[in-house]
């Protein structure tokens, strides 16, 4: 039993994850005009600092 509510947890956070991003990239798009790449350096500077806006 615990197994299959492990995996249904697991598939249940990597789609809410998906739709949690998808949302985050619309918004920003409509709101300031920028793609998903704004979005996601966002979220890749909490864990690499100011690296993660050279490339």
């Amino acid at each position: 039993m615990s197994n299959i509510f492990s995996g249904r947890a697991i598939k249940a956070g990597f789609i809410a994850g998906t739709l949690d991003i998808t949302a985050a990239c619309i918004q920003t798009y409509i709101k300031v005009g920028k793609g998903s790449d704004a979005v996601l350096k966002y979220l890749a500077s909490a864990v690499f600092g100011k690296d993660a806006y050279t490339s």
